[in-house]
Formats: structure tokens, sequence, C-alpha cells
């Protein structure tokens, strides 16, 4: 059995994508699935500064043959959680994503782990994350209440809709919810 593969994107940045994926693979790996997280938005990175990893060596390194596989891994404090930061941005992120690197990267990591959790650059801005969904299982799209555009949700939709990207899902964030909603289970009803 090989391991899933399951994307997150956005339409935009500062939607919450990153922050969904790290969530997620923390919970795949708190119920014992070795789970790797794996930094691919090669433009603008973020998991090196959340788990406080130095930017070399990353997925950009081994795409251009400059490191092993084995060197990308990076142990967490969290059992069974590995990430696998960016590392230096490059100057042509889109061709090093839909090299044969890559797949081969996501092969290996379909044979080493249960879960592979990608974090892409958000498909409303560029292609990179649009390449890699044609790799996944399941393909989580993040859209933050209040903060994406329904214009710029709705054509980015349409576009994945059109190119028949399978196990599309989405995932509403950032959702303010008021106590009242939730009154009848707070209102002593399990006393």
């Amino acid at each position: 059995k090989t391991g899933n593969v399951i994307t997150v994107t956005s339409t935009n940045t500062g939607e919450g994508k990153t922050f969904c994926a790290v969530n997620l693979a923390a919970v795949f790996a708190v119920s014992g699935k070795k789970t790797a997280l794996v930094g691919f938005d090669l433009r603008k990175p973020r998991l090196s500064e959340i788990f406080d990893l130095s930017l070399v060596p990353g997925i950009s390194s081994y795409l251009i043959g400059q490191t092993r596989f084995s060197s990308i891994i990076m142990p967490t404090k969290l059992e069974n959680l590995y990430v696998l930061p960016a590392g230096v941005i490059p100057p042509n992120p889109s061709e090093l994503i839909s090299s044969g690197k890559t797949a081969e990267l996501i092969k290996k990591l379909r044979e080493q782990f249960d879960v592979i959790i990608i974090d892409t650059p958000p498909v409303g801005l560029v292609s990179d994350g649009r390449l890699l969904m044609e790799t996944a299982d399941s393909n989580l799209f993040v859209v933050r209440a209040g903060v994406t555009q329904k214009e710029h949700l709705s054509i980015t939709m349409s576009n994945l809709i059109e190119d028949e990207v399978k196990g599309l899902a989405i995932v509403l964030n950032d959702v303010a919810v008021s106590g009242r909603r939730y009154s009848y289970y707070s209102s002593g009803y399990f006393n």
C-alpha cells in the first residue's frame, strides 16, 4: 500500500492554507500515521519558519540534484510528523515542479509515509499548485471567511472543476462562531 497524498491550497495568500496543512498533518501524526508535511510553496515558504528549520537543504535543492532525498526529511518534536521544507527560493519554481524529479519525490514519499500533506502555492496566483494537484489523491481548497474574495473563488473553482481535478474539497477556515449557535449543548443538556 502506498501513502495518501493530500494537497492544501487556496486562491490567494493569507487564507490559511499553511495553517490548515500544518494542523492536518499534526492530526494524522497524533493518530499514529507516519506523516510527511511537504513545503512545496517554493515562492513563499513558511514551514522552515514554523518548525524552526534551516532553509537548506530543502525541496528546491533536491529538485536540482544538489542533495539526497534522505537529507530533506526533518523529524519534528511531534512523533510521526516529518517536515520537508521548501529550502532556498529558486528562480524557476514552476519549471522545478513540472520536472520529473517532483514525480520521483512524490513516489518516494508514498513508499515511506502513510500520509503526505503538500502545502502548495495558491492556485489562484500561479500554476505550481495546479501541477501538484495532479499528483494527489485528495485536494483541499482553503477558503477564509471574510477574506477570500467570492469572484476569485468562483473563477478558481470553475477552472478546477473544468480541469476535472479529483478529490476536490473545500475547507472553510477562520469562521467566527457565536456561543448562541451551540447553546443547546452548553445549557446543561448532558448534566
